[in-house]
């Protein structure tokens, strides 16, 4: 089932923002066919935040919250996932180093979410294989102008 989704972005007012404004433009995922499956796992209380804050990348209206993917070229962009029993939008802020993203695929993790965001999203305690773990599905990208 393919399902276009309109996301209209606006910046909220904080002490990271973007310097334009996102335009609203249509997008279209297949939520039948993520790009991939995996785990989440979740950074400590809110150092998603911090490392958001000192990359620059701002808060954008609508998002769920700040992730980490393993591939670097998506900074900055926006990932449609689904986290735990949470599907949205969500800004990616970091990425992997290269040296830990085989380890990383042998555990099948393909992003990683602010802790803050799962204590407050309700999904903290959704675990499958350990603390802080939970299913995870990447259905897209989508490019942030600045």
């Amino acid at each position: 089932m393919s399902v276009l989704l309109l996301l209209t972005a606006l910046l909220l007012p904080g002490d990271t923002t973007l310097t334009a404004p996102l335009t609203a433009t249509p997008y279209e995922l297949n939520l039948d066919r993520p790009l991939e499956r995996g785990l989440s796992w979740q950074y400590r209380g809110d150092l998603m935040e911090s490392v958001a804050r000192r990359r620059g990348l701002g808060w954008i209206k609508g998002i769920k919250g700040f992730v980490s993917v393993p591939d670097c070229q998506h900074l900055g962009d926006l990932v449609y996932a689904r986290i735990g029993p949470r599907r949205g939008w969500w800004r990616v802020v970091d990425c992997s180093r290269t040296k830990d993203r085989p380890s990383q695929r042998r555990k099948r993790l393909i992003i990683e979410a602010s802790g803050k965001i799962a204590v407050l999203d309700g999904w903290d305690h959704y675990l499958l294989d350990g603390p802080g773990h939970a299913p995870a599905a990447i259905y897209g990208y989508k490019e942030v102008f600045r």
